[in-house]
């Protein structure tokens, strides 16, 4: 599914992708705080991605909310560096 982000070539955006994109690392951080929960980082970072392709199948993410959430998923990933 990461590929499938880092090849999106829309101009279309939508509000549910531009929250989705941001909430990336602040989601991430919020389970990680809460006592190293590793299981509920991930299920959300699977969650969102998930969703973020989805909106790209229909068209609603564009290349730059795409780039942003590569972006986001690498800054998680330098914490794990399971993702990439």
């Amino acid at each position: 599914m990461m590929q499938g982000l880092e090849k999106a070539e829309s101009a279309n955006s939508s509000e549910r992708a531009k929250k989705l994109v941001a909430s990336i690392i602040s989601r991430f951080e919020e389970n990680m705080d809460n006592d190293l929960d590793v299981k509920a980082a991930f299920d959300t970072l699977y969650t969102t991605v998930a969703a973020l392709h989805k909106l790209m199948k229909q068209g609603k993410l564009s290349a730059k909310e795409a780039k942003a959430a590569v972006d986001g998923l690498r800054r998680v990933d330098s914490v794990l560096q399971v993702i990439f």
